[in-house]
């Protein structure tokens, strides 16, 4: 009975995250390696993207270096230049 419940609350969640989720704008999202991280840019394969301080962009951008791999998502066309970074994703190597 316990595992019922669990999923049923589980199943609710998912649902209801993936109608909120839906309702969102779609930003592009970058993927490559980071040549330069400088106060509140970061330059994936040679294309500098910005991030407003005090976000979790800046926070991620603080542990990123360059030579390593991430993922950018961002909150509209990744060629326009109003477009600013929402979060970055370390990409893990594979072994």
């Amino acid at each position: 009975m316990k595992q019922t419940w669990v999923r049923m609350i589980t199943l609710a969640l998912v649902l209801g995250l993936g109608t909120a989720s839906a309702s969102r704008p779609v930003g592009a999202q970058v993927t490559g390696t980071v040549t330069a991280v400088s106060g509140a840019s970061i330059t994936v394969n040679g294309t500098t993207y910005t991030f407003s301080s005090n976000t979790g962009a800046a926070a991620a951008a603080a542990q990123i270096q360059p030579g390593q791999a991430v993922t950018l998502i961002l909150n509209g066309p990744a060629n326009s230049s109003s477009t600013q970074v929402l979060g970055i994703q370390p990409v893990s190597s594979k072994r």
